[in-house]
């Protein structure tokens, strides 16, 4: 789909249906204000309207579709559960309905003429930027929606976006508040550690067969096995089919007139050369002996000196220098423009001056130069051969996958159908979901389709890479925890490394108490424990410290310590315990404040005005009662 959209995006059904995720993003609460059955559930009370459960569901559809056509379908319920979006967008209608209540209570109203002006104004209500009433119809049959309905709801906008600009409009900030962003968001802080990984710690710790029953026990979830299932399919592979089809010769010629210019052959030119480089670091005096001595070496080559010989002798170039200076062939564009232009600018056998790039100083030798051309008929014949019958083969793996199903539908018997049909039939073991054969990392349709099958069950035809599959599931495995005998070597793993863990936490706390107790330094302490001290330099945002990963707890204490100060407390990591103290702390240049001034203040507004509208809206919620049913929600 998505490369369908890609190829036509410039069609009207292509542009349809981009304006209809567009509508549906802006206006999926508005469904709120169609006529309710009195028999409907109703999720929530927002002063005297209520959001029902099908007007939510509704709304959250459409929100899944978009989000789905967006991500190419990636998204999954599960997801936007996980994401929380379902919750924010339970939040967003009902900040919609508080919004439109006070809108109400401050009397504001929008005119038809205004609704009118707005909806002409909207870009995919437009044909070469004049409104057409042909296209505003064609939109509202897309998104499904009545000219009232769109108007209703334009005007909703219209009003809400009033309501949010006199909430809003006060906000500002100011050059101090901005210095103060520049600063925080460039300051960087360097820190020094000692890391007590617990790699460290070697040998066995003593494990009773009590402590690995008890670590099975309560972390069942470590030694879960995943669900897996075993299947039998078959590819329709266009490799297989090519070589059988028959390409007519008015075919070939028709494909070879269609458009002749993929077979230009653009013009090239051979040159050979002799370079002398220019070191950068080098003075003016050096560079002005080397050009002395390249212009020598010119005279010397009008004298009537062999180019070839001198270019072995004395060029610098050591990929052309054994052939003569010889460079091959070469398309325009191919070389930097200085040594391009003075090439172009010969006769076959001329001589350049001395040219100046930024390699050093070429004197060139144009060979030969091939004009373009159209390469003939006979002469790409078999390439055309080859795609034509690439592209009749990719047919008929299509046709040939679907006749496979339609055959297989009732009967399921897919070795029996291979056999006939000189198929090869592949078994897989079993395998988890993501783990198929011809799954990738970004792509897992050989799994997705195995995995919503029933044993017994044929899969509808799917394509991989051009590869059309037929799927028969034999056999699947429930997820489950695996028994305590069988990973008894893990589990004692897992203690070991709980323990190692533990342990190097107490010598990190051993190390944080001798550094406050006695006052010794930290060489000191480093050399006691066989450690090296690392540092390591990072900014406020995000929470990744480098070499030690994903730390917010140490990055904002980090934060709050003075330059040499060290933290009152180890902090743990992925592979144990670290002790920190705070080495230097930057801030960036005053300097470069003012480049950055405007685009700062355009954050810090737009953060400031979502805060201010947030608290408006806590306000409204207490001022008009809110209610949720929150059983409700969770069931939906």
């Amino acid at each position: 789909m998505l490369t369908y959209m890609r190829k036509n995006a410039g069609s009207w059904i292509i542009k349809v249906l981009f304006i209809a995720i567009i509508i549906t993003f802006i206006f999926f609460y508005g469904y709120g204000n169609k006529q309710r059955g009195d028999g409907e559930r109703i999720l929530a009370t927002v002063g005297e309207n209520k959001i029902t459960a099908a007007q939510y569901k509704t709304a959250y559809d459409n929100m899944m579709q978009m989000y789905q056509q967006m991500a190419q379908n990636q998204v999954s319920d599960s997801l936007a559960r996980s994401l929380g979006l379902r919750q924010n967008l339970l939040d967003d209608m009902i900040e919609h309905e508080l919004l439109l209540q006070d809108a109400e209570r401050r009397n504001l109203r929008v005119s038809g003429a205004e609704v009118k002006r707005a909806i002409m104004k909207q870009p995919y209500m437009q044909e070469n930027g004049v409104f057409s009433e042909r296209r505003y119809a064609a939109v509202l049959n897309s998104i499904k929606m009545t000219a009232a309905e769109y108007e209703r709801q334009a005007a909703q906008d219209i009003m809400l976006k009033s309501v949010r600009g006199m909430i809003t409009q006060a906000v500002n900030v100011s050059d101090r508040e901005l210095l103060e962003m520049y600063r925080l968001r460039g300051e960087k802080l360097s820190i020094e550690y000692l890391l007590f990984s617990q790699s460290d710690i070697t040998g066995e710790l003593p494990v009773s067969q009590e402590e690995l029953r008890e670590y099975y026990e309560r972390n069942p979830e470590q030694f879960r096995v995943k669900e897996t299932v075993e299947a039998q399919y078959v590819i329709f592979d266009p490799a297989d089919y090519a070589g059988r089809m028959n390409v007519e010769e008015e075919e070939i010629r028709d494909f070879y007139n269609a458009d002749q210019t993929r077979f230009l052959e653009p013009e090239q030119i051979r040159a050979r050369h002799i370079l002398l480089k220019v070191d950068k670091a080098a003075g003016p005096e050096k560079a002005r002996a080397l050009r002395e001595e390249a212009a020598a070496l010119l005279e010397k080559i009008k004298g009537g000196a062999d180019f070839a010989a001198l270019a072995r002798r004395y060029s610098q170039d050591e990929a052309s220098a054994a052939a003569g200076g010889d460079l091959g062939f070469f398309n325009r564009g191919a070389m930097v423009a200085p040594f391009e232009q003075a090439v172009l600018a010969l006769q076959p056998g001329g001589v350049s001056d001395v040219v100046e790039t930024p390699f050093g100083y070429h004197i060139i030798r144009l060979e030969e130069k091939k004009p373009g051309r159209i390469r003939p008929l006979e002469e790409v014949r078999q390439e055309i051969v080859r795609e034509l019958q690439q592209e009749l083969a990719e047919r008929e793996v299509r046709s040939a996958s679907r006749r496979a199903f339609n055959r297989l539908f009732t009967g399921r018997d897919l070795e029996g159908y291979a056999k006939a049909n000189g198929l090869t039939l592949h078994t897989t073991g079993s395998f988890a979901l993501g783990e198929g054969p011809g799954d990738a990392q970004s792509e897992s349709a050989f799994s997705q389709q195995a995995f919503a099958l029933q044993p017994d069950e044929l899969s509808p035809v799917f394509s991989i890479n051009k590869k059309y599959y037929l799927v028969k599931l034999t056999g699947r495995k429930q997820s489950h925890i695996a028994p305590f005998e069988t990973v008894r070597d893990k589990v004692a793993d897992a203690v070991q490394r709980k323990k190692r863990i533990e342990r190097a936490r107490q010598k990190a706390e051993a190390a944080l108490a001798m550094l406050a107790k006695n006052g010794s330094d930290w060489g000191e302490v480093a050399k006691k424990n066989r450690l090296e001290i690392n540092q390591a330099e990072f900014g406020r945002a995000g929470e990744h410290v480098p070499g030690l990963g994903r730390n917010p707890e140490l990055k904002k204490s980090a934060f709050g310590l003075a330059a040499g100060q060290t933290a009152d407390r180890v902090f743990a990591t992925e592979n144990g315990s670290v002790v920190i103290r705070a080495r230097q702390r930057v801030l960036p240049p005053d300097a470069g404040f003012e480049a950055e001034k405007e685009t700062l203040r355009q954050q810090l507004v737009q953060a400031k005005q979502q805060e201010t509208l947030k608290r408006y809206v806590q306000g409204l919620k207490e001022r008009y009662s809110v209610t949720v049913d929150r059983d409700l929600f969770e069931a939906l």
